[in-house]
This record gives structure tokens, C-alpha cells and sequence, in this order.
């Protein structure tokens, strides 16, 4: 029964992010106003676990995409746990699997970090993967605009290349920047392989907030839900739309007994690229086109925009 209940303690620790209010209410999340970290690309939990365990007196969340991590990371929590009485377990600790830019656009609200970590961050090191990587000028005020005055971000690397295009990436982001050699300290995946690998020092980046940036917080959008008269499916032709929102068809499925489709769809806008599924079905008022129900996708701009294309394929394939 312990077991039982510990483990479904370090399950809370998870957020879903398509189901919690967004921004996300940091406060009310963890019952307290503790200063609030962050950590991108936490892997299997070793760090931030552990500053959670030696900071009681803060709150820590923790952004990783990787579901195998998130589960380790989850479990790393749960053996923390096992050591303590039900009162004293962890509880100021939440984990997002969710990307770094959707995490930051949408989930915190302006000003609310007080610290930020990224351990060995992925340097991407091929030059056509450059605009993959994180730490870009945009994401760096993307970063400063949620961090509270005077806070504070920390990078660590082992790559020279990655290193030296952050530092050409950080000119007009609000930052003062200092750099240092150190030593390894951090005891994560990535750090033994490393050191084993013959790495003895990293790279360091600690910036501290100077100047404001303002980039508002992304918020919802209000999906509608669209009628058309007649519809045929034989004549549905999707045109893709390509610029700064690309929305790709994917597949149409279309069952006459039920006079229903499913329309998959790659909605691919600035920070975000989804898959969303569109349905087209015969009711009392005609043919309604809806966001599906039963899968997860933000309900951002690009996918509102979807929805209208959608709707003006199929009001001219019905004519």
C-alpha cells in the first residue's frame, strides 16, 4: 500500500501540458511561492532530482521530450521517496514532457523563473542542422522575457563549435555573459560519458539578466466549428499551404457507411509542429468540420488556420 502511494506521487510529479490551465500557475501547481528552476532537457533526472532533494526551500520544473527519460526520471523520484515517510516526500518538484520553445512560449507566464539549467544541451554539430539548435537569439529573449529580474541562466557544454555560436548568438538578448572553464560536478548520463570518454573540463555560460525583453505568452485559440452544406468526398482536394505556417495533408479517410472523414494533417508553424486530425461528418445542421476528438494538439494559431482551410476546401468542393 506505501509502495502503491509513493508511487503515485512521483506519477503527480508529471504535467500534462494539454490539460492544465495554460500559462500554468506555477504557484498554485506546487502550493507554495517558492523561487521557481528550471531545467531543459533534464534526461534521466539525476540533477534536478537531486536539487530538489537538497533545496526544499525551492521549486524545480523539469522539460525533457524523450518519454524513456521521463519515465526514469519519474521512477528516480519514486526511490527518492521510498527514504522518506509520506510527509516528507518530494513535493516541489514537476516534470513536462513537452519541447522547450512550446514550454516557454506557453507555459510560463513573463517574469516568473528565478534560474534556468541546460546540461550538455544537444549541439546539433552538423551545419545543416544549425536551426535546430537551442540557445538561437530568438529563444535567448524568449528565455529572458520569463525569467525574473536579475535571474540567472546556466549552460554547460563539451562542445567547442556549439559554444562559440551561442556566444555569436548572444549580442542583443539582455544578458551579461561569463564564461569559464570547470570541472566535471554535475554526475548526469551525459557528463560520465564524457569524463570516460577523456573530457577532465567544460565550457560554461552564466548569464544574469541585465534589460527586459517583452515577448508575450502564446496564447489559445478559439477553434471553431464550421457547416457546410453538401460535401463530397471523391472531390475533396487539399492544396498544401507552405510560408511561415506550412499545413501538409498527410492522409484522408473517408467511411460512407457513416458518412464520416478523417482528414490527418502536419500543421508546422514558428516553435511548434503538430499533428492534427480534422473530422468531417453529416448532422441534422449539414456537414461539420471539428478538431477531432482523442488526441493532443495545442490549440494554436496554425491550427485554427487549419481548421479555415479545411473548411474553404470543402465549401469549394462542394460546388
Amino acid at each position: 500500500m506505501v509502495r502503491s502511494r509513493l508511487r503515485d506521487i512521483a506519477v503527480s510529479s508529471f504535467i500534462s501540458q494539454y490539460s492544465t490551465p495554460r500559462p500554468i500557475a506555477w504557484a498554485e501547481q506546487f502550493g507554495s511561492d517558492r523561487p521557481l528552476d528550471v531545467e531543459i532537457g533534464f534526461g534521466l533526472g539525476e540533477f534536478i532530482v537531486r536539487l530538489a532533494q537538497e533545496h526544499p526551500e525551492r521549486n524545480f520544473v523539469g522539460i525533457e521530450q524523450d518519454w524513456q527519460r521521463m519515465k526514469k526520471a519519474l521512477r528516480r523520484i519514486e526511490q527518492v521517496n521510498q527514504g522518506r515517510s509520506l510527509s516528507q516526500t518530494l513535493d516541489n518538484i514537476r516534470l513536462l514532457q513537452v519541447d522547450a520553445w512550446v514550454a516557454f512560449m506557453r507555459l510560463f507566464p513573463q517574469r516568473s523563473i528565478d534560474r534556468v539549467f541546460a546540461l550538455f544541451p544537444c549541439p546539433w554539430p552538423k551545419e545543416r542542422h544549425t536551426k535546430h539548435r537551442l540557445f538561437s537569439r530568438d529563444f535567448l529573449r524568449l528565455v529572458n522575457s520569463r525569467l525574473k529580474d536579475a535571474g540567472q541562466v546556466q549552460i554547460v557544454t563539451d562542445h567547442h563549435p556549439f559554444f562559440a555560436w551561442m556566444m555569436s548568438e548572444m549580442t542583443d538578448t539582455g544578458f551579461s555573459v561569463g564564461t569559464k572553464l570547470i570541472e566535471p560536478q554535475f554526475d548526469t548520463k551525459f557528463e560520465r560519458k564524457w569524463c570516460r570518454e577523456g573530457h577532465k573540463e567544460f565550457l560554461e555560460l552564466q548569464l544574469q539578466k541585465q534589460k527586459h525583453w517583452d515577448v508575450p505568452v502564446e496564447e489559445d485559440e478559439a477553434l471553431r466549428v464550421y457547416f457546410v452544406k453538401d460535401f463530397d468526398p471523391d472531390r475533396f482536394a487539399f492544396d498544401d499551404v507552405t510560408g511561415e505556417t506550412s499545413i501538409i495533408l498527410k492522409d484522408f479517410i473517408y467511411d460512407a457507411a457513416r458518412k464520416k472523414g478523417m482528414i490527418h494533417l502536419v500543421v508546422a508553424e514558428p516553435g511548434i509542429t503538430q499533428h492534427v486530425w480534422v473530422v468531417i461528418v453529416q448532422g441534422a445542421k449539414g456537414w461539420c468540420i471539428a478538431k477531432a476528438e482523442g488526441h493532443t494538439a495545442l490549440p494554436t494559431r496554425g491550427v485554427a488556420q487549419a481548421l479555415r482551410v479545411v473548411y474553404k476546401t470543402a465549401l469549394n468542393n462542394s460546388r
